[in-house]
Order: structure tokens, then sequence, then C-alpha cells
């Protein structure tokens, strides 16, 4: 069975490629510990990273359909499916529904 990967779409105006290139990243020593580190992360994924996030893809399944290149590379789709797997575990924890957070983010993000 193929796996579809889901679309992302970069607004023109919004995307700066020099700035992209140069954005820091979340690394392997990053680490999410509490609600508003869930929420700072979904706002670099939605807000910087340009990806219409759902909690429960993969970073892999993320690719740009104007390069249709993945959006982010391999290494660090690792530390983004660790770092999901922490904010999981943060909003079990809290009682915080993770999927309310990332409907905001993208909801959010489409408004602007």
């Amino acid at each position: 069975m193929a796996v579809s990967k889901k679309c992302i779409t970069f607004a023109a105006d919004k995307f700066n490629k020099q700035k992209f290139d140069t954005m820091k990243y979340y690394d392997s020593n990053s680490e999410i510990k509490t609600v508003e580190d869930v929420n700072n992360f979904f706002s670099h994924v939605v807000d910087e990273l340009g990806i219409s996030i759902h909690p429960d893809d993969s970073f892999e399944d993320y690719i740009n359909f104007e390069t249709n290149e993945q959006v982010l590379p391999a290494d660090k789709c690792k530390v983004y499916n660790r770092i999901m797997e922490q904010c999981f575990d943060v909003c079990d924890k809290n009682d915080v529904d993770i999927y309310e957070i990332g409907l905001n983010k993208v909801m959010a993000q489409m408004q602007n």
C-alpha cells in the first residue's frame, strides 16, 4: 500500500528562501517539557516552516508542492518526530488536546 505525502504551500510573499535556509531549527538536544513548549514548537512548524501540521503525521510526509521535495531533510525529520512524541506526552500529562493546539495554529496561519 502506498503512503500518500502531504503537500504544503508557502505563500510566495511570505516565503523567503534565504531565511528558510538559515532558520534555526530544533535539534537533538531540544526537549518539550511544558504546554508552552508544545505551543512554541507548533508555532515554529506552522509559522516558520509553513507546514499545515497534523500531530499524527510523520515529518517525512510533508512535501513542498512547488519543489516536490521534503520540507525537512531526513535527519531533521527524525528529530521533529521525536519532539512530536514529547508533545503528545506533555499534552497527555496536562490533559491538553494536542489536536486543538495544532488546529488553532493552522487556522490562525490561514487567516494571515
